[in-house]
């Protein structure tokens, strides 16, 4: 990272960050979207109604499908995106005037959220999103309910869906 013979800091500056977004965009390709994250070593695809990512040096695939939300007895089943779109490093999938789903690419890994524009019809009990399981990796729950951790076939924990956080209107932590 040292600045070349003949260019200035601050454009060395300039150009490393043009760089370093430009290593974690979202490119359009056919049948929707790709990222790369080089970090976590992982090509994600975006396919207008989910994620499927794919490492580079093992053999599993691995994602979540939004397959309905709202409250218990009240929930919502999503088949048709209204809108995907796509900035940067940043997906979002627009299922509904009150709902976006979003991923954002970045160093750490994928960040998936969802924002939740108003509150669904019946509001008793807990919010839940309800998600299908993409891929080969099977889903093991914290006894916290904020981490899953994916394993193989072999039992071995290949990732971490990690740090379920929920914010409401007003920006307060809720449970979660």
């Amino acid at each position: 990272n040292k600045t070349p013979s003949g260019v200035s800091t601050s454009d060395w500056s300039s150009i490393r960050a043009a760089y370093d977004a430009n290593r974690l965009a979202v490119f359009s390709v056919d049948g929707g979207y790709q990222a790369r994250n080089h970090a976590q070593a992982w090509l994600t695809r975006f396919d207008g109604c989910s994620f499927v990512t794919n490492p580079d040096d093992r053999a599993w695939t691995w994602g979540l499908q939004l397959e309905r939300y709202g409250f218990e007895g009240m929930e919502v089943s999503v088949h048709e995106v209204e809108n995907v779109a796509s900035n940067l490093g940043r997906v979002g999938y627009k299922w509904s005037a009150g709902l976006e789903e979003w991923f954002v690419n970045d160093r750490r890994g994928l960040e998936h959220g969802f924002t939740i524009q108003s509150k669904p019809e019946g509001a008793q009990g807990p919010l839940t999103l309800t998600h299908s399981v993409r891929g080969d990796l099977l889903p093991l729950v914290s006894s916290t309910g904020r981490d899953v951790t994916f394993v193989g076939k072999d039992n071995n924990s290949e990732l971490n869906y990690s740090g379920l956080t929920v914010f409401d209107a007003d920006g307060r932590s809720i449970q979660a």
